[in-house]
């Protein structure tokens, strides 16, 4: 509810509707996706939510006066996509690594076939 984090996060607002952008790093399926796209049916004040699967964020656009930010973030987290408001960076370098092994086996694997 701080205003200081709010205007980090916050991208736009505008007649009682804001958009906020989060980085979400649960997604991993096309269902998530879905689930994502629909948070309008289950929370009336969200209006609209795109997602981005490839940069795991989701561009939420919602009324205030009906869910605040932290409600927002609240029923993210109880669908089981708790948004990281932490530092991206590290979390992006740890899954940057991932597939860097991942790849290493693919291609061992590969090669061995």
């Amino acid at each position: 509810e701080l205003e200081s984090i709010q205007e980090r996060y916050i991208q736009f607002k505008d007649n009682g509707i804001e958009r906020v952008t989060l980085f979400l790093p649960s997604i991993h399926c096309s269902s998530c996706i879905y689930l994502l796209e629909n948070l309008k049916k289950i929370h009336a004040g969200i209006v609209n939510c795109q997602v981005n699967f490839a940069k795991r964020e989701a561009s939420i656009v919602f009324h205030p006066s009906l869910i605040k930010l932290s409600e927002l973030a609240q029923l993210l987290d109880s669908i089981g996509y708790a948004p990281n408001f932490g530092n991206r960076q590290e979390s992006d370098r740890k899954q940057d690594k991932q597939y860097m092994y991942k790849l290493g086996v693919a291609g061992f694997a590969f090669g061995s076939i």
